[in-house]
């Protein structure tokens, strides 16, 4: 049997003992990283930047010394569940020594999942973030500025088989503009981890005055390829969104790569937190919307 929560990662049980390694030997520039905390099998996905979607292997990272630079993770959180890790931080490039000019300084928002075999071996690893950040210049580590040594995990109860079937059941109502009240806790709040949106704090999601919660829009985002993973007290959803990007003209589509994050109050039962990361400007244009904005 292997661990699925934090406790046992915090009680040093070797099943995480690999990959809680693995942002520590990164920034350490540690060539040996991906060769000893990954299968040689394993899938490697960016979705991101000219290489985005594509399917890669640990031999095929670019080695240490990068071009750009080292980077710094500092407001980590990690979240651990069956057979899966995740973190979410802030990436900066922090050495002016030696970081590219056009990076130092420049910082943004990503998560990483990280899927495990029973030895705790990583098999896939995902990641998720907006490089349109860099493209404003330098930018402070947000709040709370935690560096890369202070390392929060996230602990919480609640059943992780219920937080993935909750996650799905937002975006099963996003796509039919159902009303989500029961789903999120009165003082619920969301961040979109995009460089157009993302102002260092969450926002809290306002209900109408009947006291509804209505996401997604009259204009019907379609979510497909969607695979969740879980733990206790915490979910993410990974998918592919087609949607409309500019308010006046719905009728407009674009399609990309999302991640999800939810955190679950577990004396409710309901969502208190969601995360989403994704590149907006990435995102591919297709086929416009039929007749169903006009609904």
């Amino acid at each position: 049997p292997h661990p699925t929560n934090a406790s046992a990662a915090m009680a040093g049980d070797p099943y995480f003992a690999k990959v809680l390694t693995l942002f520590e030997r990164l920034m350490a520039e540690d060539n040996n990283a991906r060769k000893e905390l990954f299968r040689p099998d394993a899938e490697c996905i960016v979705w991101y930047g000219k290489f985005a979607g594509l399917v890669g292997k640990p031999e095929h990272a670019e080695p240490f010394p990068t071009a750009a630079g080292p980077v710094e993770y500092w407001n980590r959180v990690q979240y651990f569940g069956d057979h899966v890790f995740a973190e979410t931080h802030t990436v900066t490039f922090a050495n002016e020594a030696r970081c590219r000019a056009d990076r130092f300084g420049t910082s943004f928002e990503a998560l990483s999942i990280c899927i495990l075999d029973d030895e705790g071996y990583i098999v896939r690893f995902e990641e998720f973030l907006d490089h349109a950040f860099m493209e404003m210049g330098k930018r402070p580590v947000p709040a709370p500025r935690r560096p890369p040594t202070e390392v929060e995990r996230y602990a919480a109860p609640g059943d992780a088989g219920y937080n993935k079937k909750l996650i799905g059941q937002v975006f099963d109502k996003m796509m039919l503009f159902e009303d989500q009240n029961e789903l999120f806790t009165a003082d619920a709040e969301a961040g979109q981890m995009f460089a157009t949106n993302w102002e260092g704090k969450c926002v809290p999601m306002v209900r109408s005055k009947s006291g509804k919660l209505k996401l997604g829009g009259p204009e019907r985002p379609i979510y497909t390829n969607r695979r969740a993973y879980a733990g206790e007290g915490w979910a993410i959803e990974l998918h592919t969104v087609t949607c409309s990007l500019n308010p006046k003209k719905r009728e407009e589509r674009y399609r990309g790569e999302v991640a999800v994050l939810t955190e679950v109050e577990n004396s409710t039962g309901k969502i208190n937190k969601l995360l989403e990361f994704g590149e907006p400007g990435a995102f591919k244009r297709v086929e416009d919307l039929d007749g169903r904005a006009k609904l």
